[in-house]
């Protein structure tokens, strides 16, 4: 028998998962049996920290990063770079692939540096 919980495969007659301590008593002969969960199984419940498949609390973070570099890279373009830089250091450091939102917060933030400098020189000089 697997458990329907973590999917860890558990005695028959045991009342509780040893390893999640999920109630399992009523669990007998159910199509975990037949089919039984895993992660890589597309349809697991599976709350174990340690699955990728449904532990996306690391992707939702940076995704936060991402899209707070993003959009303010247009309003405060300092801060849009900072998030961005942030997010793609996060990414760097886990071995992912960095967000298309952080790498265009980054340029956008630059080219609206670059403008607001210009801008400002321009006043100076006159």
């Amino acid at each position: 028998m697997y458990c329907h919980k973590c999917g860890k495969q558990i005695p028959d007659d045991a009342k509780f998962c040893p390893y999640c301590g999920e109630d399992v008593s009523n669990d007998n002969k159910k199509e975990d049996d037949i089919y039984p969960v895993s992660d890589e199984h597309p349809y697991v419940n599976n709350n174990d920290a340690n699955s990728n498949v449904f532990n996306n609390e690391k992707n939702k973070s940076a995704n936060n990063y991402s899209v707070s570099g993003f959009i303010f890279s247009f309003i405060f373009p300092i801060l849009g770079l900072i998030f961005s830089i942030v997010e793609i250091s996060k990414s760097k450091k886990e071995g992912s692939k960095a967000s298309g939102f952080a790498i265009a917060g980054i340029i956008i933030s630059s080219i609206v540096i670059f403008l607001y400098l210009i801008g400002i020189l321009s006043r100076i000089s006159q």
